[in-house]
């Protein structure tokens, strides 16, 4: 577990990786998880901190790296950290965070990149976070995935998410293989992020003070 603490100026020599990182690269055999030996470990729970991704910290909220799985991140407090999933990690969930201007290596509320879709049981969440990105044209969702790629269908979970972007929904994109590229509305109607809603109303340094004092 992971909770109540309050990260920034954590790259400062580097400009690189996230004010938390992990790596996965090996597997350990132990009974954390439920009492029996297995190479599945517990859940790491992460919640109530206040991270701040400054010094192009760029990996994200959390930089879960090189095949990190198992966490679950929650009521977090981001500036300009997203959700990362990269380099064959899985089951990782953010939810009800709140990601202010996101970066996860590129700008983006979610990034995953350099993997392929993760098997079913074994998805990337993003549910019930509020996102607020800085202009419009900018992006929910960065991928190396294609977007007709069907493994995301059982790989990447998404929805209720509150977004405030200018421009309103047309003025969000999702990012694919190539750099091709589809707005939210069309990412919608091609069955993900349902419950999704994007305002064109950005809100104030003080409301999102606010909104930060009741999260945490």
């Amino acid at each position: 577990e992971m909770t109540e603490n309050l990260l920034f100026n954590t790259c400062r020599e580097s400009s690189d990786h996230g004010a938390f990182n992990s790596w996965d690269r090996l597997p350990y055999v132990t009974k954390v998880r439920n009492g029996s030996p297995s190479t599945i470990p517990k859940e790491n729970d992460m919640h109530h901190n206040f991270i701040v991704a400054n010094y192009a910290a760029d990996g994200g909220c959390f930089d879960n790296d090189d095949g990190s799985s198992y966490y679950t991140m929650h009521h977090n407090f981001c500036v300009y950290g997203g959700h990362k999933g990269d380099f064959d990690g899985h089951s990782k969930i953010s939810h009800h965070s709140l990601h202010i201007y996101p970066v996860s290596f590129n700008p983006a509320c979610i990034g995953m990149d350099v993997q392929e879709p993760p098997p079913a049981g074994y998805a990337e969440e993003y549910h019930d976070n509020v996102c607020i990105l800085p202009a419009k044209d900018s992006t929910y969702l960065h991928m190396t995935i294609p977007l007709d790629d069907q493994g995301l269908k059982d790989g990447l979970k998404m929805g209720n998410n509150t977004l405030h972007i200018p421009g309103g929904i047309e003025g969000v994109l999702v990012v694919g293989a190539g750099d091709s590229n589809v707005s939210l509305s069309e990412w919608k109607k091609m069955g993900y992020s349902q419950g999704t809603v994007v305002n064109s109303t950005m809100p104030t340094a003080n409301e999102i003070i606010s909104w930060g004092k009741m999260l945490l």
